[in-house]
């Protein structure tokens, strides 16, 4: 789950209140980038923005981001712990 420290606790009640026989049990993984968000959420970098473009200089890290959740976060949680294939973004 991407912004992890504000939602975290919020989306974990709601698992933990959701019918365990329709629903499979899951670990949820909650990925902090409150800090880096435009670096992490942007697939190209921005030459120029509307308005305030301070954060033009961050963008177009986002190859790298899903890089990091498909080759090391998922990997590491495989051989940690019984995951299965099925997995969620949100």
């Amino acid at each position: 789950m991407l912004d992890g420290r504000a939602h975290f606790l919020s989306i974990c009640t709601v698992i933990n209140q959701l019918d365990s026989d329709i629903i499979a049990e899951m670990i949820v993984v909650g990925i902090e980038n409150s800090q880096h968000r435009v670096r992490d959420l942007t697939p190209t970098k921005v030459k120029e923005a509307n308005g305030a473009s301070d954060w033009v200089k961050d963008s177009g890290g986002g190859e790298k981001f899903t890089d990091f959740i498909a080759n090391e976060l998922i990997p590491y949680m495989d051989k940690k712990y019984p995951t299965t294939s099925h997995r969620i973004l949100v």
